[in-house]
C-alpha cells in the first residue's frame, strides 16, 4: 500500500510539473512572439490588459463557484477541488503563505497561484469584504510580473 502512495504522489507531482511547464509554454509564448515583432517594450503594454483580464475573469469564475458551494453546504465539483487542493502540500504552503505572510503572501501565492487558486483560498480563510477589489489586484500581480517576465526575457534574447 504505501509503494503505491509514493508511486501516485510521484506522479501528481510529475503531472503538476508538466502542467506547469504548458502553462508557461503555452501563455509565455505570445509574449515572447510578440516582444521579437514589436519589441519588448510594446508586447508589454499590449499584452498586459489582455492577461489581467483574463485572469480577473478566472479568478472572479473560481471565486463565485467556491461561494456558491459553501452557501449550499453540498460539496460540488468546485469544493471538491478547493477541498482537495488544501490539504496538497502546494494547498498547505499557499495557505501558510496567506495566514503567515500577510500582503507578502497575498503578493506571493497571487504570482504564483493566479488569482484562480489565491482568491478562493482568501475566501475559505474568512476574507469576505473587497473581494472584487482583490481579485482585481491578484490578477494585476499576476498580469505585471507574468507579463513582464516573458517581456523582460525577450528583450534579453533578441
Amino acid at each position: 500500500m504505501r509503494a503505491k502512495t509514493v508511486v501516485f504522489s510521484g506522479a501528481v507531482g510529475a503531472a503538476g510539473v508538466l502542467l506547469f511547464v504548458f502553462d508557461e509554454v503555452i501563455f509565455g509564448t505570445p509574449v515572447l512572439a510578440m516582444a521579437k515583432w514589436l519589441g519588448p517594450w510594446t508586447a508589454f503594454f499590449v499584452l498586459l490588459p489582455i492577461y489581467f483580464i483574463f485572469d480577473y475573469m478566472l479568478g472572479t469564475l473560481a471565486l463565485n463557484g467556491v461561494k456558491r458551494c459553501k452557501s449550499s453546504g453540498r460539496q460540488n465539483k468546485w469544493s471538491k477541488k478547493f477541498s482537495d487542493t488544501r490539504g496538497s502540500n502546494v494547498g498547505k504552503f499557499s495557505y501558510w503563505l496567506m495566514t503567515a505572510g500577510g500582503s507578502a503572501g497575498f503578493v506571493a501565492c497571487s504570482y504564483m497561484g493566479t488569482a484562480f487558486l489565491t482568491m478562493p483560498i482568501v475566501y475559505l480563510l474568512g476574507r469576505r469584504r473587497h473581494l472584487r477589489q482583490l481579485t482585481a489586484i491578484s490578477a494585476a500581480i499576476y498580469a505585471i510580473t507574468f507579463v513582464g517576465q516573458y517581456a523582460g526575457l525577450g528583450a534579453l534574447i533578441f
